[in-house]
């Protein structure tokens, strides 16, 4: 889903990015100051693991700003990214001459590629927001790529799907092959139909990623707007970290300034940002919550996700939702209650779990339609032990309303992850009687309304404690191992060993939560997500 860029009119001491397209960018522009100077100066003496620039999700640490210190160094591409989002801020930059433009940043733009460089059948488009991005494309006139290649050298694809053709603005001239452009356009899923055409420019090698940020800053659609030369990105390289750091879109732009640095001890402001994985593994149904192990980019990614919401501490922020499920009934997720999911000392919230089972069903229900199976078994969330009251004592508990039980799903399986209570070590089943006893009553009184004929009495059925469960005594994690049985959970048996570790099983389940695919919050969820 395409960004929404901000548009707030922001003013600057800077015509980078430009703020008019009367005003031309002179060399002038891109030559420090000694205000820049005594900024960079500053940025040079901070911790390599501070945040010091975060723009509209693009976090840079002092670590990630190296780059732009050393005349040789290729150019990181989150430095690339922030700057992107720079030019996003600038209205004038979303529209040329021949419409609306995308200006695309270099961490999706890698996930294009590397869906263009596997086979179709690994491609996991439910789980992967890339599809609709590519729907949206086609709205805007042209899309700019920014593609980066092993050499390590970047380089801008502009694709224009009115004129059906795309253009390459490389710094380099014709000297690089276009392997990566030919993975990005399949990773594109061959939706435009492309003839090449080729606008090519010359420069030095490790200037390449400046270069083609300006290409996407000055590209009309057949000409560059302002003119731009190697003297100029000799000099935009340190000038791009002041301008980076003293954007007003920059929320870290304060923390030069503290008296009392706490980034080496690991501030909680503070987020570590990891490179970006070669590769992400197409996950299977709900591992996510019980595998025991993951891959090193998955984890990495996982720890990144876990450290940015962490991080969250405005009470505005925290309220916003991210996460809404209408059917068959609303679920909204704000920020606070997926945050509170890390906290070892809160138990899942109720929402979150019965997110979770509709999940879990959702889940199920796709993989038996590609296998032509029938439905074997029933996810029953919180919604029929709310109304039933099991909670409440006996002389509070409410009169149930079968008409409106009815509505609800048929069949609830109970499991306890606790262990075995001393007091009913000799017959372990009878802790559960008084509950089973009130199931069985409240189910047949729906039953009797949903469905006529019905005479089964789950009370009568018989009852059994399956071995091998796996049992833990911390209380705040029972909700997650009842979603752990329910999933694994066959009829006879629990189908695979569980993550018992209650800090993993808690990331996975954030994971669980983030990747609902009928999410319509979803645009609420930052980009750097």
């Amino acid at each position: 889903m395409l960004e929404e860029v901000c548009t707030l009119k922001v003013v600057s001491r800077y015509n980078k990015p430009k703020k008019v397209h009367t005003n031309k960018v002179v060399s002038q522009d891109y030559i420090c100051t000694k205000e820049d100077k005594d900024i960079i100066e500053k940025i040079k003496s901070q911790p390599l693991k501070k945040v010091l620039v975060h723009i509209n999700g693009a976090f840079l640490t002092r670590e990630l700003l190296e780059c732009l210190f050393h005349k040789t160094a290729h150019v990181d591409g989150d430095v690339i990214s922030a700057y992107i989002n720079l030019i996003r801020a600038e209205e004038h930059l979303r529209n040329r001459k021949g419409g609306k433009v995308f200006l695309e940043n270099t961490f999706i733009s890698s996930i294009l590629k590397r869906d263009g460089g596997i086979d179709v059948e690994q491609i996991d488009t439910k789980q992967d927001t890339i599809q609709k991005r590519v729907d949206n494309y086609l709205k805007h006139y042209m899309i700019f790529i920014p593609i980066n290649i092993k050499m390590p050298h970047w380089y801008l694809a502009v694709v224009n799907a009115q004129e059906r053709e795309i253009h390459v603005l490389d710094s380099l001239s014709g000297a690089m092959h276009r392997e990566d452009l030919k993975k990005i356009l399949i990773g594109l899923q061959r939706q435009i139909s492309i003839v090449a055409g080729l606008k090519e420019l010359k420069n030095h090698i490790s200037s390449c990623g400046l270069f083609m940020i300006n290409y996407m800053e000055y590209w009309t659609g057949t000409e560059l707007s302002d003119s731009l030369t190697q003297d100029d990105m000799k000099n935009f390289r340190l000038k791009l970290i002041a301008i980076l750091w003293d954007s007003e879109l920059n929320t870290r732009k304060g923390c030069l300034d503290s008296e009392h640095d706490n980034s080496e001890r690991g501030s909680s402001d503070e987020i570590e940002i990891i490179d970006r994985p070669a590769k992400i593994c197409k996950r299977n149904k709900s591992d996510v919550l019980y595998t025991s192990s993951t891959t090193m980019n998955e984890e990495e990614l996982i720890a990144m996700l876990q450290n940015y919401i962490k991080s969250m501490t405005d009470a505005n922020t925290l309220e916003k939702e991210w996460v809404l499920s209408p059917k068959p009934y609303p679920i909204a997720l704000t920020l606070k209650k997926i945050q509170e999911t890390l906290k070892k000392d809160k138990s899942m919230d109720p929402d979150c779990f019965n997110l979770a089972v509709r999940h879990l069903a959702c889940q199920e229900l796709h993989m038996l339609k590609a296998t032509n199976k029938i439905v074997s078994k029933h996810y029953m969330d919180l919604k029929f032990c709310d109304a039933c009251a099991f909670s409440r004592g006996l002389m509070y508990r409410v009169k149930v309303d079968a008409q409106q039980l009815a509505k609800l799903n048929r069949v609830v399986s109970i499991y306890d992850p606790a262990p075995i209570d001393p007091g009913f070590k000799q017959h372990p089943l009878r802790k559960y009687t008084p509950k089973i006893q009130r199931l069985s009553s409240v189910l047949n009184m729906v039953m009797n309304v949903a469905c006529t004929g019905w005479n089964e009495n789950v009370y009568l059925l018989d009852h059994v404690i399956p071995n091998g469960v796996q049992v833990n005594t911390n209380s705040e994690m029972s909700g997650y191992y009842v979603l752990l049985f329910m999933s694994a959970w066959d009829g006879e048996r629990i189908q695979t060993l569980f993550c018992m570790d209650a800090y993993e099983l808690r990331k996975r389940f954030l994971v669980h939560l983030l990747t609902y695919k009928e999410n319509q919050y979803e645009h609420n969820i930052p980009e750097v997500l």
